[in-house]
């Protein structure tokens, strides 16, 4: 009887380990498909949530909020354009990848990609004007 026990449990132990193994095999894989490129993750119709500005000269920062609308938004199409509009205002432009953590957009200006998530996107610029001021731009997105 006791033989039996233990044959028993061995068999419930030998399940219970198959079935976990395979609960984290299909996790693994979905986690492997839903992998994207940052590419993908960018091709998408993005709510602006706001733009600072920022102006640093004499020595301060020189801040500026505009909060953005609902009817506010980029978005990023798959043939390298990206459609916005933003106060009214609605244009498109080209926009391309430079690496996985800078974009150019219009051809001339170049954003450092600071979040990108499914419900966020960050961009961030900085120029440098002379030895001691610069304009900093970060556009905040959400999904």
């Amino acid at each position: 009887m006791k033989k039996m026990k233990k044959v028993i449990t061995s068999i419930v132990i030998v399940t219970l380990v198959t079935m976990y193994l395979q609960a984290c095999k299909k996790s693994d894989t979905t986690a492997a498909t839903s992998t994207q490129t940052v590419l993908q993750k960018i091709q998408y119709k993005w709510t602006l949530e706001r733009i600072v500005d920022n102006n640093y000269y004499s020595g301060a920062d020189h801040i500026n909020t505009t909060t953005g609308t609902s009817s506010d938004y980029f978005d990023f199409k798959k043939d390298g354009k990206v459609y916005f509009s933003f106060s009214g205002i609605t244009d498109v432009v080209t926009y391309s990848l430079i690496n996985d953590t800078q974009i150019l957009i219009d051809g001339t200006e170049t954003y450092q990609i600071k979040t990108l998530t499914a419900n966020s996107f960050v961009l961030y610029q900085k120029n440098i004007r002379n030895a001691t001021d610069y304009d900093e731009e970060t556009i905040i997105m959400k999904r």
